[in-house]
């Protein structure tokens, strides 16, 4: 019989995030099932705080009435960190074991503020033998571990979608930065340095999603050359990934981007800040700096280069198998495998039944 995995997360959230969650409850591992329960919505503030009552009413019920065998829970900072909190110790006094999935890219700078009293926080609720951390790559693990205690284990983003390279159609002097309109994404970076290159003389273009033309970043530039194109549909984003020459990742913090992957397996060159460091080796090159004009001298040797950048797009596509869906999900398999696995051997009477007693009687009396 099939087991089950309850995510926990903004399922119904525009973002990254929100989309790995629809994924793998929609492709859950092999011997598995999924469903969700959606923490937080688009929307006002009013809309939010309805969208978490919601949640919590919901998870309640459902650990009492049909508990899943693992609650996955998804996190960021802040007030993410507040409301994900509340739901691990809900399924710990119902004795259901977790897994605590970090998403945010600035989790560390979080576990910093208020002069380590969140880290403390994170700290002591994550200690618990029955929760799982999930980081995303070997360089999050390493950072994490700081303040986390094992068990951590790395788990990718993964590629659910695998286009045709279509490296020959392509105008490598075309950027594209499809990210939400915040500050530390980069798009007044990533418009400083197109600007820049074509004071050099270079015919580039700069395609922008999730902001509009009437962006205040937009206002004073030439919009045949700068393009806002509000929120893409999936078919409009894949369609621009296919004849995009760069894909441009200019961020200050990031966890593992779903974009990253899906620009390697379509052959999309990918130019992106340090904090994407681990992800790629030759499908495109790591800035070590966020000044736009540093920016600007990296993009220039790989647009003037045709054939380093024709190298950088025929590698994508074999890069990016590692991280294909059916190699992640056998990830996920062993996981929530080895998660379950002592409570396994529990039922079946193999170990001291008192335990799961002393769970039980915990989640009563609380």
């Amino acid at each position: 019989m099939a087991k089950h995995v309850l995510h926990v997360g903004p399922a119904e959230t525009r973002g990254g995030m929100g989309n790995t969650i629809q994924r793998w409850c929609n492709h859950p591992p092999e011997g598995w099932t999924a469903d969700y329960i959606a923490t937080h919505t688009n929307g006002n503030w009013l809309a939010k705080f309805r969208a978490w009552t919601r949640a919590k009413r919901q998870l309640i019920q459902r650990m009492k009435n049909n508990p899943p065998d693992i609650v996955h829970i998804h996190g960021a900072t802040r007030a993410s960190w507040l409301r994900k909190r509340k739901c691990i110790r809900m399924a710990r006094r119902f004795g259901l074991p977790v897994v605590y999935h970090v998403h945010a890219g600035n989790f560390d700078k979080f576990l910093r503020s208020w002069k380590g009293i969140i880290a403390k926080d994170v700290n002591r609720v994550l200690s618990d033998p029955r929760i799982t951390t999930i980081a995303l790559t070997k360089r999050w693990k390493k950072i994490l571990s700081k303040w986390i205690p094992e068990p951590i284990s790395i788990v990718p983003t993964a590629l659910f979608s695998h286009s045709e390279n279509t490296g020959s159609s392509r105008n490598r002097f075309r950027f594209l930065l499809p990210a939400r309109p915040s500050p530390v994404k980069g798009h007044k970076r990533a418009i400083e340095m197109t600007l820049e290159l074509r004071r050099r003389g270079y015919d580039v273009s700069l395609d922008l999603s999730c902001v509009g033309p009437k962006h205040r970043d937009l206002k004073h530039v030439d919009s045949a050359v700068i393009r806002g194109h509000g929120w893409l549909s999936d078919q409009k984003l894949d369609d621009m990934m296919k004849s995009s020459g760069v894909l441009l990742v200019p961020s200050e913090f990031e966890g593992m981007p779903s974009i990253i992957l899906e620009a390697m397996g379509v052959g999309l060159p990918v130019v992106a800040s340090a904090c994407c460091s681990d992800i790629f080796e030759k499908s495109g090159e790591i800035v070590p700096s966020l000044d736009p004009m540093i920016w600007a001298d990296h993009l220039e040797a790989i647009i003037s280069d045709k054939q380093r950048w024709e190298s950088m797009s025929a590698s994508g596509p074999k890069e990016s198998e590692q991280y294909s869906v059916d190699a992640i999900a056998k990830l996920w398999e062993r996981i929530y495998n080895d998660v379950i696995s002592p409570i396994e051997t529990l039922r079946n009477g193999h170990g001291p039944s008192a335990m799961i007693s002393e769970e039980s009687h915990n989640a009563s009396s609380e």
